[in-house]
């Protein structure tokens, strides 16, 4: 995509489901597989000079403080990778478990924004009606 005549990389993820938190589920060994991945791809776009937003189900509370898996993202301290999407307790959550969607973005892509406004849009009626467990999470970018 281009914004402004500058590249931009905009990634959909979905990440394996089961290791919402902490490193001992069975299904943590296939994330903490996939994260690496997901950062070797932000840094091959950095060194491009390629600013990028990585967004999706993430399948991960990766707002929670010292989480591991935010950690391995946001180790490489010229991407600056941050979580600019809703980050509290999810109001899809009847467990009031914090989001697991998220967007992501490199410092290069922050730098091209002038502001952001990011929240997680909430259904209504009973939880049955509901179309999905996952809040859609909105980030409108001002560049």
């Amino acid at each position: 995509m281009l914004l402004n005549a500058q590249p931009v990389e905009i990634l959909n993820v979905h990440l394996k489901a089961g290791c919402s938190e902490g490193d001992d589920a069975e299904a943590c060994s296939t994330l903490f597989e996939q994260i690496p991945y997901l950062t070797a791809y932000a840094a091959s776009q950095n060194d491009k000079g390629i600013p990028i937003l990585i967004g999706g189900d993430f399948n991960r509370r990766l707002s929670q403080r010292g989480d591991e898996a935010m950690n391995t993202l946001g180790f490489n301290e010229q991407l600056g990778l941050k979580i600019m999407s809703h980050e509290g307790v999810s109001k899809c959550s009847l467990q009031d478990k914090a989001a697991i969607d998220y967007q992501i973005v490199s410092q290069s892509f922050t730098d091209l924004t002038k502001s952001v406004d990011a929240y997680e849009y909430a259904f209504t009626g009973p939880f049955e009606n509901w179309p999905s467990d996952h809040c859609p999470n909105v980030v409108k970018y001002n560049f």
